[in-house]
């Protein structure tokens, strides 16, 4: 439920400095002292989901592509999520407002160990990274668990999603 480590490294890494950039350029000039990593990634991520130029003007700075990576944070889908479910392979995150869900794998930990495990609404990232669905690992509160009734229409509303073909298990399936 977890994609190659080394990918995971390369993808946080880039990740990273594109948030810290964009930070940097659009909220604040520098980090305060009292700072927050995770608050300064979600804030810069919601620029970001604001104004998707910005990765043009890091990609400027930078002077150097790395197209994997690169298409990665360019197909951040940051969004509400029911996480439905676990298997062996992927977490179902789906999409209530766009009616998808996807197979979703977590960079260097499962989601279930990130949140504690199925049954609840979260905000979050998830990208397409190589021939998987990736959480960008920024998990933003309110976490919402959901009782047996929402279960129920949740499952339910996945069973229409998969009829019509809008379950996506690897990104080659939305081409």
């Amino acid at each position: 439920m977890m994609i190659d480590s080394k990918l995971a490294n390369s993808f946080i890494e880039r990740y990273s400095s594109f948030l810290i950039f964009t930070y940097a350029k659009y909220v604040e000039s520098s980090i305060p002292d009292d700072y927050n990593i995770l608050k300064i990634f979600s804030t810069a991520r919601d620029v970001y989901n604001e104004d998707r130029s910005i990765f043009d003007e890091f990609l400027r700075a930078e002077g150097e592509t790395i197209p994997l990576i690169d298409d990665a944070i360019q197909s951040l889908k940051f969004s509400q999520w029911a996480y439905l479910k676990d298997t062996t392979k992927y977490s179902l995150l789906i999409n209530t407002e766009d009616e998808c869900a996807y197979a979703v794998q977590g960079l260097t930990d499962p989601i279930k160990e990130i949140c504690g495990g199925p049954g609840l609404y979260l905000k979050t990232g998830i990208v397409q990274l190589g021939d998987s669905f990736v959480c960008d690992g920024l998990i933003e509160g309110p976490i919402v668990f959901f009782g047996k009734n929402y279960k129920y229409d949740l499952n339910e509303l996945y069973k229409e999603i998969k009829q019509q073909k809008r379950f996506y298990k690897k990104p080659s399936q939305l081409k």
